[in-house]
């Protein structure tokens, strides 16, 4: 079987039941940007550090969803070599953005 044939073969949920899983792990993803949320706002000990984590954490996630995209395009269109590049832009991206809090720059201050 092909990379190709067990996507098109892909199982769809026949319940509520198989969706809650990624539901609830759905949710519990968005606790941790929350709480450095209300850390930044409510704590001014946390006013330099929350947003740090915060944007740390937002930049794991983009480097997962680039991994996601490259997995994807291994399996479906491996000859594009455009798919690939596009795959690794937000993962560069972050690590550029990171850069102000890893050197100790200016910007973004709180």
């Amino acid at each position: 079987m092909t990379p190709q044939q067990s996507m098109d073969e892909a199982v769809e949920p026949s319940s509520a039941a198989e969706l809650r899983t990624p539901h609830v792990l759905t949710l519990v993803a968005i606790l941790p940007q929350l709480i450095l949320l209300g850390a930044a706002l409510l704590d001014d000990q946390a006013s330099w550090t929350a947003p740090a984590a915060a944007f740390a954490y937002a930049a794991a996630i983009c480097s997962f969803l680039g991994g996601y995209w490259w997995g994807v395009a291994l399996a479906t269109r491996p000859q594009e070599r455009a798919v690939f590049v596009i795959a690794v832009v937000p993962a560069l991206l972050c690590v550029a953005l990171f850069l102000p809090w890893i050197w100790g720059w200016s910007w973004p201050g709180p």
